[in-house]
């Protein structure tokens, strides 16, 4: 959209060996545009985030030969060639965004309406599930109500709605949401290399074993505490990550995405517990997954951590006095294997998951 209304002459219908590319751009161009805005600060970086959102089939070489690079190769964004694939969380993203943008218009009381609960609290940009169902019908988003109920599970699913103290999935009901704090905001492109490389590369730590697993039934559960064989070869005795390419990697165990300011809001239902944790024999047994904040993916059963009260879904908020809320699962990993056989661990839990 910027791109259109700041250089519409970037994408426009190209001509090579006799056959015309409509709607397409030069990668040379476009990364010279990315440094002339001041969306990026090099050529090195701009073809970095392009690769990254070719990865997420958000653009592509127009005959699909190159990976993106800072010459001059024909390249069109998807949406222009209808070549999105509509299974994709970028497809998700990018249509819930759209939607946003048109709820703005077509229903502004959303921007203004306070909804104040049985608590006294009040919510600003917060509605109704039924009334957002009842608005994407009518927008003819969806044909029945249970299209336009899957499709906010998916959105709270991929954090772009949540519930206002994230106490349930959607529900087509008198239950309140709002959309992602951030979400109508304007992005910063670079944060592309914070928040999206994951997204096509995700690793995990798993703190359960001083062993190096790269076979992701092993990723978590080891041989001597759950008497399975592993194929899984071990090498540094310090490593303890998985490099989640190596096979298919598993769902995040997270109902709606949590940033670190809902962490920290005065008003947050998360709630601070303190957790101490010692080693056995093999390791304290659980994995843990994101970045800023990092959180419980995985506990074995029968692991000391089990056993201290660590829990999936819980957030990771110091490691013995060290804050690393604002750390990614790798460095959060390096202070607990850096331990000496204990942990005080400050987790946060929703405080309806810290009765149970």
């Amino acid at each position: 959209e910027d791109l259109n209304k700041e250089n519409p002459n970037i994408i426009q219908t190209r001509r090579y060996h006799l056959r015309n590319y409509s709607k397409c751009f030069v990668g040379k161009e476009l990364v010279q545009w990315l440094i002339d805005t001041h969306r990026v600060q090099d050529r090195e970086t701009a073809v970095l985030l392009m690769r990254i959102l070719q990865d997420h089939y958000v653009l592509h070489h127009v005959c699909d030969d190159h990976q993106f690079k800072d010459e001059k190769l024909f390249y069109r964004f998807r949406v222009d060639d209808d070549s999105f694939p509509q299974n994709t969380e970028a497809a998700l993203y990018l249509r819930a965004y759209s939607l946003y943008k048109r709820l703005l218009v077509t229903w502004p009381e959303i921007t203004q309406e306070h909804v104040v609960t049985d608590t006294g609290q009040v919510y600003t940009d917060a509605f109704y599930g039924s009334t957002l169902v009842d608005w994407l019908i009518h927008q003819n988003e969806a044909s029945t109500r249970e299209e336009a109920f899957l499709f906010c599970r998916d959105m709270v699913e991929s954090g772009i709605l949540r519930h206002i103290t994230d106490d349930y999935h959607f529900r087509d009901g008198h239950t309140l949401y709002k959309f992602r704090d951030d979400f109508g905001q304007r992005g910063v492109l670079t944060d592309l290399l914070k928040n999206k490389r994951s997204a096509s590369r995700e690793s995990f730590s798993s703190i359960g074993s001083s062993r190096s697993n790269t076979s992701l039934t092993q990723y978590f559960y080891c041989p001597e505490r759950n008497h399975k064989t592993s194929e899984a070869s071990s090498s540094s005795n310090d490593s303890v990550s998985l490099d989640a390419d190596a096979t298919e990697q598993p769902k995040s165990v997270l109902l709606t995405g949590v940033t670190v300011e809902e962490l920290e809001a005065p008003n947050t239902p998360y709630v601070k517990r303190c957790i101490r944790v010692c080693s056995d024999s093999v390791g304290y047994g659980f994995v843990i997954r994101g970045e800023s904040p990092t959180y419980v993916q995985t506990v074995d059963p029968a692991s000391p951590a089990a056993a201290a009260g660590i829990k999936v879904r819980q957030f990771l908020y110091s490691i013995n006095g060290i804050n690393v809320l604002r750390k990614n699962h790798r460095e959060v990993a390096k202070i607990i294997l850096g331990a000496d056989g204990f942990l005080d661990i400050e987790v946060m839990m929703h405080f309806r998951e810290s009765s149970l």
